[in-house]
């Protein structure tokens, strides 16, 4: 049914924890048919402590280390490409997406092609600094009008979708490079495609442990040359990706 990609790096602390918890809520809410795959791309000596850790979960949980790092985007689409279940989940391994999130997500699943979290309904929500909310409200309001797509939190990088589904995408477009700018690309080719995309409300947890690994100036400015970068492209991309009909929805 579902196999949910975790990457990390340097979580030596908070993984475990996430991973018990997601072990308990994963195994009422799907009956047993899920895994959990970890892309570890940890370079503080916690790879080998997490796999020692993690190997205590046979079965249900699988443990990748890369040697060498290429970033967030690719340890997701390493997951995704390794993943063995009909479905693919990505979610943060720092607990800023919240397990408690997954049951009434994986209950939406079926019915559509893309489901997404959101911080920006109601219902939804995110901790921290209001100069940094504002700030991605904002910058969410620029994508949608950039790019003309309607999803509200183009930023969240929570979601599920069917895993040979998005690897024909990912065929057709490279998605997974750069940091949380992948998902823009993934929901602008959602849209280009016609797919069906439901967002649900999420809120965003404060992490357990440790500090972010994203500075939001830095990455804002990532994702605004990769908005205006996907603009300038679209006719290009969009006939790319149009030139393969199995891979839209329906």
């Amino acid at each position: 049914m579902l196999s949910v990609v975790l990457p990390t790096r340097n979580e030596r602390e908070g993984l475990e924890i996430l991973v018990c918890a997601l072990l308990a809520i994963l195994e009422q809410a799907t009956g047993g048919e899920f895994e959990l795959l970890v892309v570890d791309d940890s370079d503080d000596g916690s790879d080998v402590h997490l796999a020692e850790r993690l190997s205590r979960f046979p079965g249900r949980v699988r443990f990748v280390h890369r040697e060498a790092s290429t970033g967030l985007a690719s340890a997701i689409g390493d997951g995704i490409r390794l993943a063995r279940r009909r479905y693919v989940l990505a979610m943060d391994a720092d607990f800023n997406h919240s397990p408690l999130e997954l049951p009434p997500m994986l209950a939406d699943m079926a019915a559509h092609d893309l489901l997404a979290g959101s911080r920006f309904l109601p219902g939804g929500g995110m901790p921290g600094h209001r100069f940094r909310q504002a700030g991605s409200r904002l910058f969410n309001a620029f994508v949608r009008r950039a790019l003309a797509v309607s999803t509200t939190d183009n930023l969240a990088g929570f979601w599920i979708m069917e895993r040979q589904r998005v690897l024909a995408i990912a065929d057709r477009w490279p998605l997974f490079h750069g940091y949380g700018d992948y998902y823009i690309r993934l929901l602008l080719a959602a849209h280009w495609l016609g797919l069906r995309i439901r967002e649900r409300p999420v809120r965003y947890l404060n992490r357990l442990t440790g500090e972010s690994k994203t500075r939001f100036a830095k990455e804002l400015l990532r994702y605004t040359r990769t908005v205006l970068e996907l603009r300038r492209n679209a006719p290009a991309l969009r006939s790319r990706l149009l030139s393969r009909p199995e891979v839209g929805g329906g």
